[in-house]
């Protein structure tokens, strides 16, 4: 099992001091951490790290650098270390999609690039739909230009040319979104100050041990 922690340099200290530990205490041994370095900013870093990604065999659990890993994050990836899986869930991101747990079609994937697991063939698929479709689109000029949603540009994509694939949408959840606790998000998109935490959370006591030691 292959995992990818899409970091930036404001975070290092918890991705090497906890987020990475946390992972090999629980067996994971392939761990990769993905950093802008060459400041292309958020977008073009994420697509390269998918363009990366393609190029590996199986797939890659890509997390972000401000999630908590569950108790058993080793043992249910393991299960499930196979086509697209989403680990992580917020039902406001995802209104009444939330509700649509386990094996589905992935038109109602989450968003879930806090905890999503991808097959190399679909990680290339994405990068060449981007660059060739998206890109040329009027209607994600916006977004483009904001240098974000990666997220929300992968969920475009699936459901433009995959709609139908099996994805599996975790529950319970096996990571928890802890941007709160480092600080805020780091790129500066979302205004409302509010935590955005999973929608199906089990290991409350994570999180509070935690806050004890940041």
């Amino acid at each position: 099992m292959r995992v990818l922690i899409h970091g930036c340099y404001k975070r290092e200290k918890y991705v090497y001091e906890h987020l990475i530990p946390s992972l090999k205490a629980q067996g994971v041994e392939d761990v990769r951490v993905w950093m802008d370095v060459s400041k292309e900013g958020n977008l073009k870093n994420a697509l390269n790290s998918f363009r990366a990604c393609s190029l590996l065999d199986g797939g890659t659990w890509h997390l972000q650098d401000d999630v908590i890993i569950s108790s058993d994050f080793a043992k249910i990836a393991m299960e499930h270390d196979k086509g697209l899986v989403c680990g992580f869930g917020n039902a406001e991101w995802e209104g009444g999609r939330i509700t649509r747990t386990g094996l589905r079609p992935a038109k109602y994937m989450w968003f879930s690039f806090q905890c999503l697991r991808v097959p190399a063939w679909l990680a290339g698929a994405f990068y060449d739909w981007y660059y060739t479709k998206a890109i040329n689109n009027p209607e994600y000029a916006e977004y483009i230009n904001l240098d974000g949603y990666d997220d929300f540009f992968f969920r475009k994509f699936i459901c433009a040319e995959h709609p139908e694939l099996p994805v599996v949408n975790l529950n319970p959840n096996i990571v928890d979104h802890i941007d709160y606790l480092l600080g805020g998000t780091a790129i500066g998109l979302r205004k409302d100050g509010k935590p955005h935490r999973s929608a199906y959370w089990k290991d409350e006591k994570l999180i509070e041990d935690l806050k004890s030691i940041l």
